[in-house]
């Protein structure tokens, strides 16, 4: 079973927006416990923007560091585009009678295309866009293994009560307001405004999750569809 979502977006003052997301989803094997299923994300977003940082402008992403910058190497006007692809597969798999273990793998390719993002508070660079040369890049993102207890614990925590797992994955913190996301997009990863939807995981962590006893701390974890 596919699944596919979609948001557009519509500003009309000094900043247009176009922004359109989609993901696709297909469990390709689910028997005796063994499921394998595979998925892509992608979005894509146009921007155009006037009279940047009130009139101020920004300048390109290679130009000196150090200011001031007269208004002839500044621009007050910034059009753009930018997306991004998220090919990934999840495995699932019985733990003997201990649960289960899973893994999830994925690659994110981005991209920004035009003269570059509005971008304007990035102390002490001051006005500085982000991706105004254009860049592009691909890398692994997910690359996360881990293990839920099912329901072994069952009838005194519940189902699934604790999780264990390590590698690169997306953590989340109550409402994220703190901690959600590993990475920020822009410069040379590209796609900077789409964020943190290409891009979320960290580069390195492990966690351990008891949902009775932290239930506003979780992973990003397998969530599978079934047929």
């Amino acid at each position: 079973m596919r699944r596919c979502r979609w948001r557009l977006t519509l500003i009309a003052t000094a900043v247009a927006t176009w922004i359109g997301m989609a993901q696709a989803h297909q469990m390709i094997y689910d028997q005796d416990g063994y499921k394998l299923a595979v998925g892509i994300e992608g979005g894509l977003g146009g921007f155009a923007v006037g009279n940047v940082d009130t009139g101020a402008g920004n300048v390109n992403t290679d130009a000196p560091l150090d200011g001031p910058f007269p208004p002839s190497e500044r621009r007050t006007t910034r059009d753009w585009f930018e997306g991004f692809i998220k090919p990934f597969a999840e495995l699932e798999t019985p733990f003997f009678d201990f649960g289960h273990t899973y893994a999830l793998v994925s690659v994110v390719g981005a991209l920004t295309r035009g003269n570059g993002d509005a971008t304007s508070s990035l102390a002490p660079q001051g006005g500085r866009s982000t991706t105004s040369d254009a860049p592009q890049h691909a890398a692994l993102e997910d690359a996360v293994i881990g293990w839920h207890s099912g329901d072994l614990f069952a009838d005194s925590l519940g189902e699934d009560a604790i999780e264990l797992s390590g590698g690169r994955q997306a953590f989340v913190l109550g409402d994220s307001f703190l901690i959600g996301a590993g990475v920020v997009n822009g410069f040379g990863r590209a796609a900077f405004y789409l964020q943190p939807a290409p891009r979320s995981t960290a580069r390195r962590s492990s966690s351990s999750t008891c949902r009775r006893c932290a239930p506003s701390c979780s992973i990003s974890k397998t969530e599978w569809t079934r047929t």
